[in-house]
């Protein structure tokens, strides 16, 4: 177990997790994340809570990667105008 000091952020959240029943979801719908990926899961199995937070999380994480993308793009495209500035200059 890691051990944290009172104000790191991780604390209040692992916090929230374990007393709210939207933390405990969200600990149920990453569990099942982790079991889809590395176990055969029927869809039976899955409670109807915990699958629609599974469609949330990967909607989340299509957009995070979609954002993540677009502004590694915009640094890059920086990058390139700074260096046809520089290039101009000489």
């Amino acid at each position: 177990m890691i051990e944290r000091c009172e104000s790191c952020p991780t604390v209040e959240v692992e916090y929230y997790r374990a007393v709210t029943r939207a933390g405990q979801l969200l600990d149920r719908v990453l569990e099942h994340d982790f079991d889809t990926k590395h176990y055969r899961i029927d869809p039976g199995e899955v409670p109807a809570d915990v699958r629609v937070g599974l469609k949330v999380l990967e909607q989340e994480r299509t957009k995070w990667e979609k954002e993540t993308r677009e502004k590694m793009e915009q640094r890059q495209e920086e990058q390139r105008r700074i260096q046809e500035m520089q290039r101009r200059g000489r």
